[in-house]
């Protein structure tokens, strides 16, 4: 029997990231050769990185994080409490989710570029301007209920028939003990990978949305500090502030990771 070794796919990974980290230095070299200075060489923009957020400039790199990290939370949850609530009223009744699939299919086909355009114009003025500053919040949401409303729906549909039968003789599958006691930790362990992966998504169309909506009456943000180094010329801080972005992106993809592993075994 051939014999397993474990820490081979450790190595693929590692070659994958040398590979990936020469071709950024091939790029950037041939770049500067033509004198063009977006793309600063990896050892340089990690340098710039550390500056960013340990050095010059620290605290307001915190604040941005800060900020982005509060408008991610706040999209997140609204969307998995409706998403969860609306899904498992979706699984117990087939007219609702009927009801559900106009509204599902314009979240899951509208641009979100242009949702952020048309919001911030609606709303840009001296009275309603602060609340540029929560429209990421509104593109999580548009983004990530539909995956968790699927995912409830989806489990309470396929739930154990005979779960359901012993419900049906102990009160009925609609009641709020079935749902509490059975069916959201069942519907929970079903969609828990959809879940996770709506977290990373709902990340990135967070950055985005911050970038494009980034105005002097929003609050600080990652995408924000992006949208200025590009305004004011710091063309090569982009590449810094979006490693930092990434670096926020593979924190909250930290649950997908460990979700898809489990499933694995």
């Amino acid at each position: 029997m051939k014999k397993t070794r474990p820490f081979l796919p450790y190595v693929f990974v590692a070659s994958g990231v040398v590979f990936l980290l020469g071709l950024w230095a091939i790029v950037a070299a041939i770049l500067k050769s033509q004198g063009n200075m977006v793309i600063l060489y990896p050892h340089e923009s990690f340098a710039r990185v550390f500056e960013f957020l340990f050095l010059e400039g620290a605290a307001k790199t915190w604040t941005a994080i800060g900020w982005t990290t509060l408008r991610f939370v706040i999209g997140f949850v609204i969307s998995f409490v409706l998403g969860g609530l609306l899904g498992s009223l979706a699984g117990l009744h087939q007219w609702f989710k009927h009801f559900m699939k106009p509204t599902l299919g314009v979240m899951k086909t509208i641009p979100t570029a242009a949702v952020v355009i048309l919001i911030v114009a609606t709303i840009y003025g001296p009275k309603n301007a602060h609340l540029i500053t929560y429209v990421p919040c509104l593109l999580i949401f548009i983004v990530a209920f539909p995956l968790i409303f699927e995912a409830f729906r989806t489990a309470l549909e396929n739930e154990n028939p005979s779960v359901l039968a012993s419900l049906d003789l102990d009160g009925g599958r609609r009641s709020w003990m079935a749902l509490t006691k059975v069916l959201w930790p069942d519907a929970f362990a079903y969609a828990r990978l959809s879940i996770a992966q709506s977290l990373g998504l709902s990340m990135k169309v967070c950055i985005m949305s911050e970038v494009l909506s980034a105005t002097s009456a929003s609050k600080p943000s990652v995408g924000g500090l992006i949208s200025n180094a590009q305004s004011s010329g710091a063309v090569e801080d982009i590449l810094p502030l979006a490693l930092i972005a990434l670096l926020l992106m593979l924190i909250i993809d930290i649950p997908f990771f460990i979700v898809r592993s489990k499933k694995a075994k």
